[in-house]
């Protein structure tokens, strides 16, 4: 396009200025102006052009900035091709005065500044084509940068060979000189004195070309949130340190735009986490740690979309911490001792502690957990480990022993929706309230799921009446077997517990629905049964046993009704824990106190002793089953327990 304009206009120009009177200087006025205004005129659509790809680079939150960026370097060139006009005129002229260059400038000076526009152009491109040199390369080391600049160049010394050589052609045929003029130029050229001049000439504007295209990409860059330049001071030297609490090259803005929402809208400070009041609203326990300056080793526990990887990073970001990201799907014990031995280096040298962000923890081994335990104890790094499921069942007592444990808490409706208006404000989705509100009630805390669904309906391109979303959307309640196993199972025990058979229903049809294992709901009913009914109801125990067997051999979805009649059952009975806190009794005596030995009448060895209970009237015989008497057993206030009290009672008082 810009050969083309130069092309055209140069041809005009030569016909108009040539054939007319060069020595008249007021000549080329009129092609002069036509060739300004259509020269300014592919600026314009060149200008567009690169605004456009520029922000689909750096995201539309950078549009104001590439735009001032964009028509400042418009105004340099100008400028610069001005002032360059009007100073050899002065110089021409042998008139070196301020003011009468001055006059120059603003007389021709402009005008033929917005002539030579086609520099502006060229910078443009070239920029283009900068940023995608330079991003093929990854910008991993200063090679990079000056391989970019080397291909800059070449570009734009390729341009300026044609240009010229265009430029002498043209001119050589409308002034009618000899046709080899293009060769006698190029050897002048070479046998001119003055060639390093001729040549500082033409690339002058190039080195200025390189500077602007450069300070242009770092300046768009320098806004960014996600880097911090700080000043340490090691004994005698002073380094300055770029800090990132995630891994980002120069130009991982490029892609702002097209990142997911979730990632976008990550709060960067406690002001901007919604949710998990009590742990960093205004007199949560976290907060206040966190404002202390001083984190501790600690496990974040709870349902996706919580945000427990959120606050890590703001606790990394708030404290200086350097942050290093593990997921336990994928690492490896060998990936932990690497980060340990940076992390001490790191430490010894500038004193910066390495906050160890560990998801999915509790993917974990043992061993692998293990190998946390020694960098835990000499504080070679501070370890957040970041689980859906409860800690208590799937990590090492060692590990959980050395880190602070925090549930994190689904959501609110309320805060969903305040994060779903917020976005929707910010990203001009026009998305309604009700149906902001419909996602934020059916999601159940989830702010990640709930983001993701917005950018899905908004992605479409259509706009959804609040019952197309609605069947579009599943609208089921969710069950995670993960981070609400443990939670909803709890609740139907402690409603059968309880002795609300509705409730228990509830509760088990969520796991039925949620697709949990029919076999794990069976067997807790067993537990439960021994638990929290025993000796109130001996038929529980069996009827449970009978319902799992049952299951086995049914299968859903007919294994349904069998869990629904074994949960009412168990329900509806009378309830004791005494079987439960008898073993429990006797087993901390045995951990704590003097174990006794066996009485000798009822080993093998003093077996002629022992008196066999089936020979005395009721089936009893008063002897000695303990050394010393210890009572574990305390029958329950329920009709049997009570009556088989009462009938050991009579028993032992007939017997004496």
């Amino acid at each position: 396009m810009l050969l083309v304009q130069r092309a055209i206009f140069n041809y005009y120009y030569y016909i108009n200025v040539l054939k007319l009177n060069y020595g008249n200087e007021n000549a080329g006025m009129i092609p002069t102006l036509v060739e300004a205004v259509f020269s300014f005129t592919v600026l314009i659509i060149l200008t567009v052009i690169f605004i456009k790809m520029m922000k689909a680079r750096f995201g539309a939150k950078n549009l104001i900035k590439i735009m001032l960026c964009t028509f400042a370097m418009m105004v340099i060139i100008i400028f610069l091709l001005g002032g360059g006009f009007a100073f050899s005129v002065s110089k021409n002229s042998e008139i070196i005065d301020l003011n009468y260059m001055i006059l120059m400038f603003f007389k021709k000076g402009i005008l033929n500044g917005i002539m030579g526009t086609e520099l502006v152009g060229i910078l443009l491109t070239i920029s283009l084509f900068s940023i995608k040199v330079y991003e093929k390369n990854n910008g991993k080391s200063i090679f990079s940068i000056i391989y970019t600049a080397i291909s800059s160049i070449i570009l734009i010394i390729m341009y300026y060979f044609i240009s010229i050589f265009m430029d002498i052609y043209m001119y050589q045929t409308i002034a009618g000189t000899e046709n080899d003029y293009i060769w006698k130029f190029i050897i002048e050229i070479i046998k001119s004195t003055d060639l390093s001049k001729a040549i500082f000439n033409y690339f002058f504007y190039v080195v200025v070309l390189i500077i602007v295209i450069f300070t242009t990409i770092l300046v768009l860059n320098v806004f960014s949130d996600n880097k911090k330049l700080e000043l340490k001071i090691n004994n005698t030297n002073i380094e300055i340190k770029k800090r990132k609490y995630r891994k980002m090259n120069l130009f991982d803005e490029v892609y702002e735009d097209k990142k997911p929402l979730a990632f976008r809208y990550r709060p960067k400070s406690l002001d901007d986490f919604y949710g998990q009041k009590r742990l960093v609203g205004e007199n949560g326990i976290l907060r206040k740690i966190i404002e202390r300056g001083n984190f501790m080793n600690a496990i974040f526990w709870g349902a996706p979309g919580t945000g427990k990887t959120t606050l890590a990073e703001i606790i990394s970001n708030k404290m200086n911490y350097h942050y290093e990201y593990l997921n336990a799907i994928k690492a490896s014990v060998a990936d932990i001792k690497e980060i340990s031995e940076k992390a001490a280096n790191r430490f010894h040298m500038n004193g910066q502690q390495t906050l160890l962000f560990l998801d999915e923890i509790h993917r974990f081994n043992k061993l692998q957990q293990d190998s946390l335990l020694e960098d835990l104890e000499n504080g070679n790094i501070i370890l957040i480990g970041a689980t859906t499921e409860n800690p208590y069942y799937n990590l090492n007592n060692a590990l959980l022993s050395r880190c602070m444990t925090f549930e994190f808490k689904k959501l609110s409706e309320d805060d969903l929706l305040k994060i779903l208006k917020n976005i929707n404000e910010k990203e001009n989705f026009r998305i309604s309230d009700d149906i902001l509100g419909y996602i934020s009630e059916i999601i159940e805390g989830d702010a990640r799921q709930a983001i993701n669904i917005l950018e899905l309906i908004t992605n479409v391109g259509v706009e959804f009446t609040l019952d197309e979303v609605k069947e579009i959307l599943n609208t089921k309640k969710s069950y995670h077997k993960t981070e609400d196993k443990y939670n909803t199972i709890s609740a139907m025990i402690k409603s059968i517990r309880g002795s609300d058979p509705d409730a228990a229903v509830y509760w088990m049809a969520k796991m039925l629905s949620g697709g949990e294992d029919i076999l794990y709901i069976a067997r807790r009913l067993v537990i439960l049964a021994s638990e929290d009914i025993g000796l109130a109801n001996p038929q529980a125990l069996p009827v449970a046993v009978a319902g799992l067997n049952a299951i086995k051999e049914i299968g859903m979805p007919e294994a349904r009704i069998i869990l629904s009649e074994v949960a009412i059952y168990l329900a509806i009975s009378p309830k004791s824990n005494s079987a439960y806190n008898a073993i429990n009794s006797a087993l901390n005596h045995i951990e704590n106190e003097k174990i006794q030995e066996v009485p000798v009448h009822l080993t093998k060895v003093g077996a002629k002793d022992y008196k066999y209970p089936h020979n005395y009237e009721n089936h009893y015989v008063d002897q000695i089953y303990m050394n010393e008497k210890i009572k574990f057993y305390e029958h329950g206030e329920n009709k049997f327990e009570k009556a088989a009290d009462e009938w050991l009672k009579k028993i032992k008082k007939n017997q004496k």
